[in-house]
């Protein structure tokens, strides 16, 4: 008769499923700053297409996360490093001329600027309104 141990069973190809609220997304600015120059570079100088091309990018990049980079790249036309000097200045592929640095200096353009930032900024607080009245009705039904 055989004495020693039964080996257990062993389960494999399990996988350890992680919450979703567990999981902790990659801060990558230079990836969306990719994507936001390739987008206003694209739009070229007509503000409309921009305006349309931060609405329609607004459901699937962060603007919240990256509001520092978004509004480096609208003002100064690509990330800023401390000190205010542009990161990317060599490298025209992740530099915008699309900016307000760039733009004619009159009253009616920048104005322009301003309304597409106006719109971007609105944006990201849409964003945090609707997660933090999300928290509250949770807590509020939580202790009833």
């Amino acid at each position: 008769m055989n004495t020693g141990k039964q080996q257990k069973p062993v389960l494999t190809g399990q996988r350890f499923k992680t919450r979703k609220r567990d999981e902790k997304e990659k801060f990558e600015p230079t990836v969306f700053r990719d994507t936001i120059v390739l987008g206003l570079n694209e739009a070229g100088g007509d503000l409309d297409a921009v305006a349309k091309f931060l609405d329609v990018t607004g459901s699937r990049l962060d603007y919240r996360r990256y509001a520092d980079t978004l509004f480096d790249i609208l003002i100064a036309g690509s990330m800023l490093a401390p000190g205010g000097t542009r990161i990317d200045e060599g490298d025209k592929a992740k530099v915008t001329e699309h900016c307000v640095f760039t733009t004619e200096e009159n009253h009616a353009n920048l104005r322009r600027y301003a309304q597409v930032g106006t719109h971007a900024r609105t944006h990201t607080h849409t964003h945090t309104h609707t997660h933090t009245h999300t928290h509250t009705h949770r807590r509020t039904h939580m202790n009833e």
